[in-house]
């Protein structure tokens, strides 16, 4: 998968050219899970946008998610797939997902 090594313009080109972007490897992980292990943020928004889905688990049961937490890519690659997971949440009425930017009651983060 060209998002493990953050290759955007092969991203794209595979993008446009109609690939499945929930494409599963023998161990049931997407180019999305590679991004997150790999801390590619931009190639994870790039296949966010185009409509990977973030809640595929793979046969260790992780989300794209899940992996960028246990490869400790807690940065903006777990921003951008916690934002996207939210979003998504959002349109078909789930709780919001995330706390990073929550806010207490008392206005605080």
């Amino acid at each position: 998968f060209s998002g493990a090594n953050g290759h955007q313009s092969i991203m794209r080109r595979l993008i446009d050219a109609g690939s499945d972007l929930d494409a599963t490897n023998h161990v049931g992980s997407t180019a999305l899970h590679y991004c997150a292990v790999g801390g590619q943020d931009k190639c994870a928004a790039m296949l966010l946008q185009a409509g990977a889905d973030p809640f595929i688990e793979n046969q260790s049961g992780c989300t794209a998610l899940d992996e960028a937490h246990k490869f400790q890519q807690s940065g903006d690659v777990a921003g951008v797939l916690m934002d996207w997971a939210n979003k998504i949440a959002k349109s078909v009425d789930e709780p919001d997902l995330g706390v990073d930017n929550a806010e207490d009651s008392d206005g605080s983060k």
